[in-house]
This record gives C-alpha cells, structure tokens and sequence, in this order.
C-alpha cells in the first residue's frame, strides 16, 4: 500500500514543537513518523495507552483494531473511554477520541474479531504492529500475520504488577511463537481473576510506543531479540535474552510452507 510523501504544515510543526527539539530526533524524523503506517490489535488498557501516545506523537496513519464495547469494569485502566462511552464500541470511542487530541492524522477504525481468518487483512500494508491484546490465541494469529507480511510486531502483556515485551522483526529475531507459543487461554490468569495495576500497563505500553518510534523513524530497537520483564513492586526489570528456533512452525526453517 503506497503513501504519496507528506510534509510538515507549520500547525503541525508547532503541534509537535517540543517533540522536533529533542536531540537526535528533529524534524527529519518527525517526518517520517507523518508518512509512517501503524496498526493497533487492541483496545483495552494497553491499546488506550498506545493509541494515545502514538496519535500525540503524530504517526500518520492509525489502524485501530477491535470488536469489545466499553464496560465501567473498564474505566480504571482504559482511559481512552469514560462514563459517557458506556456500551460504545471501543472502535468509535476510541476514533472521536483520538481525532479530538490530534486533527492532523488519520485514523482508522477496524471492529472486527482478530483470529487467523482476520488477522492478514487487518496488518496488511502497515509498518508496525503493536500487541495490546489480552489473549495468545489472537496473538498467534497477528504474529503469523506479521512474519507472512514482513511487518515487526511490539508484543507485550500485562497482568496485575507485572508487565513484558520483545520486538518481534521478521528473519532477524525469534517470533512470539518461538518463546511464548503452544499456551492454551483457558489455562491462564486473566486481569478479571488476578486483577491489574493501571502504572503496569502505561509503563510498558511506554515501552513498545519507544520501541515502535525507534523502529519507524530508523532507530535500533532496545529489545529486539529479548524479552523485557517487568515487576511494578520492587521495580525490578530484568532483559532475557530469547533464541529463535528451527523448527518453529511459523519462522522456522522447517516449518511447513
């Protein structure tokens, strides 16, 4: 999908003033993050974080991806959405939202279930994918999507105070089915049972908004190849370093196609 090339106008050099004077990023990269295309699989309290970072920042084109309507359960950690938005889907929500906060790109609303039906339509034509779902099974499904399609994917998760992420960059490092695969949903922990700390999500959604700048305006991601593990009440942060592996069904030498 090509992008004719877009300059800066001079509101959106002022909008994103303080942004342009951090050293090392400029306008040049400014730029690049106005003809830049990334897709959010996700809604929750992760994907309100991301979204509103990486619209602020002003990414150019926003694909926003989910199929949830807005709950009150959600409103302590999703904060995209209030009491207003009550039984809205997230999709919508989200849109008037964002649209409101930055006039100067374009977002698009995708409300649609992620599973491996879907999940090649959805990424298709982006630069980025960024991970703010609360289940694997639609995460292998992005995750497939992704290494088929060439597109890096920011995995991360969270569940009560503690949080990870790894950039996922097809051919170069292992993909989420190499260290997180073959997890069955109904055997795991959900925030429902467990609950989640909000400072938990915004950090590591912080955290893969970075990586996915730095990817975008030609930087080199911190955790490409790792996985970042994060624990809110000690603030402990530990970096293990992860393999890719052979017979990987999805990026593996071996596998099937």
């Amino acid at each position: 999908m090509d992008m004719v090339s877009q300059e800066l106008t001079p509101e959106e050099l002022e909008y994103y003033a303080r942004q342009i004077a951090m050293i090392g990023f400029g306008k040049e990269s400014q730029t690049k993050l106005l003809n830049s295309r990334v897709c959010i699989v996700g809604l929750g309290g992760l994907g309100s974080s991301i979204s509103t970072q990486l619209t602020a920042m002003g990414v150019g084109y926003l694909r926003i991806v989910d199929h949830d309507k807005v709950e009150l359960t959600n409103l302590h950690r999703q904060h995209l959405y209030s009491l207003k938005t009550i039984g809205q889907y997230k999709t919508e929500a989200a849109v008037n939202r964002l649209k409101n906060l930055n006039p100067y790109i374009e977002i698009e609303p995708i409300n649609k279930e992620i599973n491996f039906e879907s999940a090649s339509e959805i990424v298709r034509g982006m630069d980025i994918v960024v991970d703010a779902l609360d289940a694997m099974a639609p995460r292998y499904a992005v995750n497939k999507a992704c290494i088929e399609n060439n597109i890096s994917f920011i995995h991360g998760g969270v569940i009560s105070t503690i949080g990870t992420a790894s950039t996922i960059i097809p051919k170069k490092t292992p993909c989420l089915e190499c260290f997180k695969g073959n997890i069955d949903d109904s055997l795991l922990p959900s925030n429902e049972s467990l609950g989640v700390h909000p400072s938990i999500i915004n950090i590591i959604a912080s955290i893969q908004v970075s990586e996915a700048i730095k990817i975008l305006t030609d930087q080199k991601p911190s955790i490409a190849g790792k996985l970042l593990f994060f624990e809110l009440k000690d603030l402990t942060m530990e970096f293990i370093e992860i393999a890719k592996m052979e017979n990987c069904k999805i990026c593996g030498k071996k596998r099937g196609d």
